[in-house]
């Protein structure tokens, strides 16, 4: 990487480039751009100013390296009679100059770069016409720039695929003053004479600065970007679908970018599928889950955070939708899966002071005795999950087939009904939200029994609650612990996260902040590997 402003627009603007690249103002209004419930977003991400403060922290840096090493052309140019070549000009001094990116309301963003000192030194070749002869000479000159400004503005677009689109980048300089010596015999003359080649010299600065700019944009950030996908595909099996839905949108102090954040399942990528929308789909799978995200509040004062991610309930149902329609949300529990003390549990025959199913049903001894009960649990509709403030409350609807398989083939025994109703905290923990099981109640009744008469009284409601807490509980409260990685950039780390408190439905809050890691050998400033953020 060797431009002065794409160091942070590819380092961290890349994969977090929302936060640096902006859009053209939309003729739509911010509420009629969401009303159509197809272009509602599953998930609104927020970078405040504090954020883009962070930004024109590390905009600043890549300034401070690469400014340096920026090649400026040579200059001839005739003025008053003279002829001055100047040529192997370089940047020798370069001060930290005070940088801020900030939203333009309605139309975007700008960067802003200024109080910019620099010291230059070139050689130079020149010739005088006087009075009565003419002087040539070569030497070296020394140029001092001072409050040189540079700006920089984006817009940024969608392409058919959900993906941000580059064009109408705009890079300009002005401002400075240059103050050109030359050290030497006849200096006052020379000194006289460079006055008129000042402005060359400053033109030259800003030309190749910009030039730099704008090239890197071309060569770097826009292929950069293109090279990122719209889809994640997560455990091997779901796809998770990032397209934008719409055009990034401004205020004074925060911009937004709206993902539509819904989860797929295509079963073989490899062969048989299309691509729709920027995401990869069995033929036969490329429909939306059947219900849109909920609309998202404004929270116009979530500010103080560098970012802050509204996260809707759609996201979670695509997923469990995707997850039922796959078969995702089935389990055979058999004796290999069970913990060696609760293995006595399943057995059909057992001691007198022991507790086993078939104490609970004693026709089971009689009919298949010295057998290992095993279990099928699948879902017959898709959960619906909703979230309500930092709780997420879940229902999931099932069945659990009973069997035996005496010499190898499976007998029936009994199937129950089942309606699992949760309540869920949410939190963050590290770089991760993480459920915590707050509450799980079942309730069953019997489909169909090959046993005979097995009731619903006491001994039956024993056992739900024995293969309930056993069997169930455990395995949701690992998952639940196990959470959700937050989204991963690299050497990009959120920090100080949390969910905090709202009053809205169906959607639950992140704020965090940032910290950027300087990956190793890529010098910024005066060390490698600091961090900056807030």
């Amino acid at each position: 990487m060797n431009g002065p402003i794409v160091f942070c627009l590819l380092t961290f603007g890349a994969n977090f480039c929302l936060a640096l690249v902006t859009v053209a103002p939309e003729t739509t209004t911010e509420n009629d751009q969401f009303d159509d419930p197809r272009l509602r977003p599953g998930v609104r991400a927020r970078v405040t100013q504090h954020g883009m403060d962070l930004v024109a922290r590390l905009v600043t840096d890549g300034l401070m390296q690469v400014v340096p090493g920026i090649d400026i052309p040579d200059i001839t140019a005739s003025a008053a009679g003279s002829t001055i070549k100047i040529h192997n000009m370089h940047i020798k001094e370069f001060s930290r100059p005070t940088s801020s990116v900030n939203t333009n309301k309605g139309k975007g963003f700008f960067w802003n770069t200024r109080d910019v000192q620099m010291v230059l030194e070139a050689d130079f070749e020149l010739k005088a016409s006087l009075t009565f002869f003419t002087v040539t000479k070569r030497g070296t000159i020394t140029a001092r720039a001072s409050d040189l400004v540079f700006t920089l503005l984006m817009d940024i677009g969608r392409d058919s695929e959900g993906r941000m689109l580059p064009y109408n980048y705009d890079c300009n300089a002005y401002g400075s003053n240059i103050d050109i010596s030359f050290e030497g015999g006849l200096s006052s003359i020379f000194n006289f004479v460079f006055r008129a080649f000042r402005g060359q010299i400053k033109d030259a600065i800003k030309a190749q600065i910009c030039a730099k700019a704008e090239e890197e944009i071309t060569n770097q950030l826009i292929p950069a970007i293109y090279a990122m996908p719209v889809t994640v595909t997560v455990d091997d099996d779901f796809v998770v679908d990032y397209r934008l839905v719409k055009f990034p949108t401004y205020a004074d102090d925060y911009f937004e970018f709206h993902v539509k954040v819904d989860i797929k399942f295509p079963r073989d990528t490899s062969k048989y599928c299309i691509i729709e929308q920027g995401a990869v789909f069995l033929k036969e799978n490329i429909t939306e889950p059947g219900f849109w995200p909920p609309q998202i509040p404004a929270f116009a004062n979530d500010t103080e955070r560098m970012v802050y991610i509204y996260v809707t309930d759609y996201v979670m149902n695509s997923g469990f939708t995707a997850a039922f329609k796959n078969g995702k949300l089935a389990i055979d529990i058999t004796e290999n899966m069970i913990p060696g003390e609760m293995k006595q549990f399943l057995s059909t025959s057992c001691s007198m002071v022991s507790l086993c199913i078939g104490a609970v049903f004693p026709q089971l001894e009689e009919m298949f005795p010295n057998q290992k009960t095993e279990m099928d649990v699948f879902a017959t509709e898709a959960p619906v999950g909703r979230i309500d403030g930092n709780e997420i409350s879940l229902q999931a609807k099932g069945e659990a087939q009973f069997y035996v398989a005496p010499s190898g083939v499976r007998a029936n025994l009994f199937t129950i009904n089942m309606t699992i109703s949760a309540r869920v905290g949410v939190s963050i923990v590290g770089n991760r939200i993480v459920f915590d099981v707050v509450s799980l109640l079942p309730e069953v009744d019997i489909k169909e029994t090959n046993i005979g008469e097995v009731g619903s009284g006491f001994l039956f409601e024993t056992v739900l609650r024995i293969v309930m807490r056993q069997f169930v509980m455990p395995k949701v409260v690992e998952l639940g612990r196990q959470g959700i990685l937050l989204p991963q950039v690299p050497n990009l780390n959120f920090t100080n996260s949390e969910i905090i408190s709202h009053v809205a439905e169906n959607i639950f809050i992140i704020a965090t902040d940032v910290d950027y890691t300087i990956p190793e050998g890529f010098v910024l400033g005066p060390s490698t590997g600091q961090q900056t953020g807030a």
